[in-house]
């Protein structure tokens, strides 16, 4: 009896073995049955995740070489899973926080499971994620800051007959910053473009952005500047030299002699065209002798009538010293005119007899004998 019922119970110990056995059989097959499905039921979907850079030290290190700004992340995963998760959700990053010398390294790209991922139904068992590119190779180099000039950056030219005069900015020198391989090559950086297109007489005053010459060099605190520039008309100046000058208003009984111990340099200023067309002797220097009534030694002021259109600059000397001395009683002379007269002889005159007397007031003046009569006297000028 005892056997027998030692029998039957190993019998049923074997049963219910064999039956956890296949179900346990079974319920391999059911989840192996239910992946294949899942995997048969997998979708595709591409999200454009943004690289986010973080860790860098900023204030010693720089990154100059260019990175991917979207990484592309490929996830396979039931359709319901997909429309579920965003791209914000991987997270997407670059650690650099462990960087603490100039190198190029090359580093994983790190992201974020989603929390679509994180439910049991939705493991990661049935999911893949593949990022392009996985990795990622990144310059660092130490920062370097250093001052550099500003240059003044325009655009156009003024109405024709006007220049730039001058042009200033409020600050001369700015402080840039960057990679030491690229600060060591900017000798200066440039404001945005100032339009000066047909501008006449005018100071034109404005704040404008510097223009940075790379994208790695920032600058250190502001980055504008003010700037004035000043167009005026072109004038010139042009100096002509002189060897005599016109004696004017002597009495009848008093001649007037003068040295001069360097030609007289006469200075102009117009604008460009006018002075191009000038003539030499359309400029008249002459004495006003009205207020001389004895002999003597006197200094007279030159006088300098310029053409119109013309402004006078400078007569260096502007001082001619004459010897005025009476005329003798017994002595005959034949009187010359005065400037104006002498322009309506010579519009009448032949041209023989013009050229046989000189038709310019420096020839006149250089004659050894009479220099410039008034209507009331003449003058002679020393050798």
């Amino acid at each position: 009896m005892k056997t027998d019922k030692r029998t039957k119970d190993q019998t049923n110990k074997m049963s219910k073995h064999k039956i956890v056995i296949h179900y346990l059989i079974c319920l391999a097959g059911a989840l192996l049955l239910y992946t294949i499905v899942a995997f048969n039921q997998r979708n595709d979907k591409v999200f454009s995740c943004r690289l986010r850079i973080e860790g860098l030290n900023a204030d010693d290190f720089v990154i100059t070489n260019t990175l991917p700004d979207v990484i592309r992340v490929t996830v396979k995963d039931k359709q319901n899973v997909l429309d579920s998760i965003t791209e914000e959700d991987f997270n997407v990053h670059l650690d650099l926080s462990g960087i603490n010398e100039q190198n190029n390294y090359t580093l994983p790209i790190e992201w974020d499971m989603p929390k679509a991922f994180q439910h049991m139904r939705n493991s990661m068992l049935f999911s893949t994620v593949e990022l392009n590119p996985a990795k990622i190779t990144v310059n660092i180099e130490n920062i370097q800051q250093k001052s550099v000039p500003i240059q003044i950056n325009t655009k156009g030219l003024p109405a024709d007959g006007y220049i730039i005069h001058d042009q200033q900015l409020d600050i001369n020198y700015i402080r840039i910053q960057g990679p030491a391989g690229v600060i060591n090559d900017i000798q200066s950086v440039r404001t945005e473009a100032i339009n000066i297109e047909k501008a006449i007489d005018s100071i034109i005053s404005q704040d404008v952005s510097l223009i940075s010459p790379s994208p790695l060099v920032t600058f250190v605190g502001k980055s504008n500047a003010k700037v004035t520039i000043r167009i005026v008309k072109d004038i010139e100046n042009v100096t002509f030299t002189y060897n005599a000058v016109e004696i004017n208003n002597l009495k009848k009984f008093l001649k007037a002699e003068y040295h001069i111990d360097d030609k007289i340099a006469v200075t102009i200023s117009g604008d460009k065209k006018t002075l191009e067309s000038l003539q030499k002797t359309s400029i008249i220097l002459s004495v006003d002798c009205r207020n001389i009534s004895y002999q003597g030694e006197y200094s007279t002021r030159i006088n300098v009538n310029p053409p119109m259109n013309v402004t006078l600059v400078s007569v260096k000397p502007d001082v001619l010293k004459l010897t005025i001395t009476e005329i003798p009683e017994n002595m005959t002379f034949q009187p010359r005119h005065s400037t104006e007269d002498r322009r309506q002889e010579q519009d009448t005159e032949k041209p023989d007899e013009s050229a046989a007397r000189g038709s310019t007031a420096e020839s006149a003046a250089t004659t050894t004998t009479i220099n410039e009569p008034s209507r009331k006297g003449w003058g002679i000028k020393k050798k």
